[in-house]
């Protein structure tokens, strides 16, 4: 988070245009004449902004998104709040949380975790945004998409003294998008962009542009065009490989998606559990290869999943009782996990299974002796569960070959 301009963290002058634009805004608001549902900004009441007493912490936040979006001019942040109330009340904000869309809606786009600022993620996928559906709808597209961003805010709670989380990390997938695109879906699109730029102030955590070619870099281009200096500096673009380089810079391999080679959430008793245990990071060096060993019970399952920071690694594993050299352990095939056949070295970016274990100790090995110059990163999770459910947390150690 910058060092001024946030709550908490002020300057004088930061505090005195803070109390100004208090002051101008509740009189603008009232003037309005709007009925008290229109008088909020994501839950953040604001009818009351003249009324004695301090802010709520709330009330605070939101204020000060609009002066550091308008660089602490007071005069243009009220201007651009006032304006955002009155585009949320001509939008009819009140109602699209309730607002039911096309299935055909749903594969463009999700909310699934957090980054390692806590900001919730928005998923944008756009291989079926050509679709009839969607192209034939812009009006629709464009209400959806709102809806997604807003239901991605609601997760914040900007009254919580605890907390200082006030961003939602953007992640928007080209890999699969075709040359062309509808113009009405590039005009709905520019829409998006102009609402989020005038009307939802310092939201923006970061933005990736996943999969881009080359003839598709001019995208950024016209973003760069149509959002200011401030917004533009959080965007990342990615071509088609680095991906997931990119996206565990920002983002914890338990929370990614599973096609980007994330972690997949243990679950007990059929709950689900939020804190994940710690995953490993492991560095393995060009012409060479790292041995894991976790001491599991027999009998119980495990579960394994890794992933490469960028490029791949042969990876195989197996089990040994604790007297045994890992040459000893045998490994299993993935066909037949009881059967003891030894399976030969897979070459993948990332997997994951589940095994049953038929010795105290679980062997992972990551071989990078196939590659002479480029030196490999891997982050891997091991827990194992019982017929019950019941989780048991494996304590791993890594061996050099």
């Amino acid at each position: 988070m910058a060092a001024g301009g946030y709550y908490g963290n002020l300057t004088p002058t930061q505090q005195e245009a803070l109390q100004a634009l208090r002051k101008e805004a509740a009189t603008q608001i009232a003037a309005l004449g709007f009925e008290p549902e229109h008088l909020k900004l994501w839950s953040v009441p604001v009818d009351n902004l003249g009324a004695e007493g301090d802010l709520t912490k709330g009330q605070t936040v939101i204020l000060l998104k609009f002066l550091r979006a308008r660089e602490f001019k007071v005069e243009d942040a009220v201007k651009m709040l006032v304006g955002t109330l009155k585009w949320r009340k001509e939008f009819g904000m009140t109602s699209l949380p309730t607002e039911t869309f096309d299935p055909i809606f749903t594969n463009l786009g999700t909310i699934h975790g957090v980054d390692k600022h806590n900001a919730p993620i928005t998923w944008n996928f756009y291989t079926h945004i050509s679709s009839p559906e969607v192209a034939n709808n812009p009006a629709h597209f464009l209400r959806w998409r709102i809806q997604l961003h807003e239901k991605a805010i609601a997760l914040l709670d900007f009254n919580n003294p605890s907390t200082t989380v006030e961003t939602i990390t953007q992640v928007h997938d080209y890999s699969t998008t075709g040359m062309s695109l509808d113009r009405r879906l590039k005009a709905t699109s520019k829409d998006i962009i102009n609402i989020f730029q005038e009307y939802y102030p310092e939201f923006l955590e970061k933005k990736f542009f996943l999969g881009v070619p080359v003839y598709l870099e001019f995208l950024f281009n016209v973003f760069g065009s149509l959002v200011s200096k401030r917004t533009s500096s959080k965007f990342v673009m990615v071509g088609k490989r680095g991906t997931r380089a990119a996206l565990l810079d920002q983002i914890p391999p338990a929370q990614l998606l599973p096609q980007y080679g994330g972690f997949t959430t243990p679950s007990s008793s059929g709950t689900d559990i939020q804190e994940l245990d710690a995953v490993t990071r492991l560095d393995i060096p060009a012409r060479q290869f790292r041995v894991v060993t976790v001491s599991v019970k027999p009998g119980s399952t495990v579960h394994y999943e890794f992933t490469t920071i960028a490029d791949d690694i042969n990876f195989s594993y197996g089990f040994r009782s604790p007297t045994e050299g890992d040459a000893a352990a045998a490994p299993v095939s993935s066909e037949n996990p009881a059967d003891g056949v030894l399976g030969s070295e897979e070459r993948v970016e990332s997997t994951k299974g589940a095994v049953k274990a038929v010795k105290e100790v679980f062997v992972m090995k990551f071989n990078n002796s196939f590659s002479y110059l480029t030196a490999k990163e891997v982050m891997y999770h091991v827990y194992t569960t019982t017929t019950a459910g019941t989780e048991e947390t494996p304590v791993a150690t890594s061996e050099s070959a």
